[in-house]
């Protein structure tokens, strides 16, 4: 699916489960930048120039502008999509969130203590 594709979108209204997040992270360890609403579960995965586009939810008029906007050529959509890959890899990896769960139950251990 991602592979036809040169943007994700994800206009969430609402953070309800963590199933948006997982799928926009996939989407951009795919390579695609994002454009998403600012919801809790999905704004901490965009750097907005860097890898992609933040818009309030429910503002359609917002969403297609950054759509377009990131569609606009080579030149915009090669550097989200390559700023996309490298959020992943440097801070959102499986190596990354084993680090923060060992931190987690450190910390845990700690207090327990």
């Amino acid at each position: 699916m991602y592979l036809r594709s040169q943007v994700a979108a994800f206009p969430f209204r609402w953070p309800v489960t963590m199933t948006p997040a997982l799928a926009a992270a996939e989407a951009m360890a795919a390579g695609l930048p994002l454009v998403a609403t600012s919801v809790p579960c999905l704004a901490p995965l965009v750097d907005p120039g860097v890898n992609g586009a933040l818009v309030a939810p429910g503002d359609p008029v917002a969403l297609a502008g950054a759509l377009t906007a990131v569609l606009e050529g080579p030149d915009v959509w090669q550097p989200l999509a390559e700023g996309a890959r490298k959020t992943i890899e440097q801070r959102w990896s499986w190596s990354e969130a084993a680090d923060a769960a060992a931190d987690a139950y450190e910390l845990a251990q700690r207090r327990a203590s």
